[in-house]
């Protein structure tokens, strides 16, 4: 083998390539099921729809789950950047369009406090709180 062959390499398989082969073969292998195991199979299968389906309600994300140029906050930094309570934030928090849920981990996306302010304060005038909050 030349040099020139060497570097003409073929790349290794693309994760969405190596997903749809696997998924072509679980389709092969749905059609062979016995009737008694598909409703097993079935629930399988919608545990991964469903991980796929939150992943897009999350958006595009980095490694460590923060949208690209943007950070997650603990609630206590978020609470301090609304000026307000840590019990405030987490009784607030499925409200709040800034909450980014990481399992059992609640945290925020900073970007998004600060466009949700100047959101309110544009709209209101007045101090970023929920209506009817005290």
């Amino acid at each position: 083998m030349s040099a020139f062959d060497r570097r003409r390499a073929p790349s290794p398989p693309q994760p969405a390539t190596e997903f749809d082969e696997a998924l072509r073969a679980l389709q092969v292998r749905a059609a062979e099921l016995p009737d008694e195991q598909i409703a097993v199979a079935l629930a399988k299968v919608t545990t991964v729809a469903s991980n796929l389906a939150a992943r897009l309600v999350v958006g595009a994300t980095t490694e460590r789950g923060a949208p690209p140029g943007d950070r997650l906050l603990t609630v206590e930094q978020a609470a301090a950047k609304l000026a307000d309570k840590v019990d405030w934030l987490y009784r607030h928090a499925d409200q709040l369009p800034f909450t980014v849920r990481q399992g059992r981990l609640l945290r925020f996306s900073e970007r998004g406090i600060e466009e949700w302010i100047a959101q309110r304060r544009q709209t209101t005038g007045l101090r970023a709180r929920l209506p009817g909050s005290a």
